[in-house]
């Protein structure tokens, strides 16, 4: 499967299993924004996912507070609208999102 054309956001990206999920997707032809805790970590996966052809941007961000998720869901490439919020550290439920954009807001 392709993801031409799709962007993409994982968090807790700078290691194990969304590590592998950011480079999966950007071996795949999405734009993934790669988001962690760790800036250092996010910029290393971002340069493997470069290195290999493929489209990245690093996000250094906390996902587990309501800041976090709004920063990473700000700096991602424009084709995202609604970024879930459960992911990386986050202890909210599956179905809370951030919406994307100048007024972020979360529902539930």
């Amino acid at each position: 499967m392709r993801f031409d054309g799709k962007v993409v956001l994982i968090s807790g990206a700078g290691s194990g299993i969304g590590r592998a999920t950011a480079r999966g997707f950007g071996a795949r032809g999405a734009q993934v924004a790669v988001s962690d805790i760790d800036r250092a970590k996010a910029e290393a996966v971002t340069a493997e996912i470069i290195g290999a052809g493929g489209k990245a941007v690093a996000i250094a961000a906390d996902v587990g507070t309501p800041a976090g998720a709004s920063t990473s869901c700000t700096t991602t490439p424009s084709a995202s609208r609604r970024c879930p919020r459960d992911r990386a550290g986050s202890p909210s439920p599956a179905s809370s999102t951030t919406r994307c954009g100048p007024t972020s807001s979360t529902s539930g």
